[in-house]
C-alpha cells in the first residue's frame, strides 16, 4: 500500500509543476474576485461619505473589518463574507463566466 507522499514522488516532475500552477491560477483567480468585491465596498462607502463605523453598521460587521478593507486586505477576507457584506447593503451580484483562452483545456 502507498502512502500519499509515496505517489507524489513518483509523480513525473512535470505534473508535479503543473498541479502547482493550477493551484496558483486558483488561488489568483480567487484574490481577483476578492478585490473586486472590495473595491466595490469601498466605492460604496466612499459615494456616501461614510465614516468606518457607519460603514460597519451598515454592512454589518465590525470596525476592524471596514479597516481591513479600507487597507485593501484581501487576505482577511473570504468571498462569502463579502458576498454577505454586499447583500446587507442591497445589492444583488450576478456572475458572468468567461473562457480563459491562455489555459488550455
Amino acid at each position: 500500500m502507498f502512502s500519499a507522499q509515496d505517489v507524489i514522488a513518483q509523480a513525473p516532475h512535470r505534473n508535479r509543476h503543473r498541479q502547482e500552477d493550477v493551484a496558483s491560477h486558483d488561488r489568483s483567480e480567487s484574490q481577483r474576485v476578492r478585490l473586486l468585491l472590495m473595491a466595490r465596498l469601498r466605492e460604496m462607502m466612499e459615494s456616501r461619505g461614510l465614516t468606518q463605523v457607519q460603514a460597519a453598521s451598515w454592512f454589518h460587521v465590525s470596525q476592524s473589518r471596514i479597516s481591513h478593507l479600507v487597507n485593501d486586505k484581501a487576505n482577511r477576507f473570504t468571498t462569502d463574507t463579502l458576498i454577505n457584506m454586499l447583500a446587507h447593503a442591497g445589492v444583488h451580484i450576478d456572475l458572468g463566466f468567461q473562457r480563459n483562452t491562455r489555459i488550455p483545456s
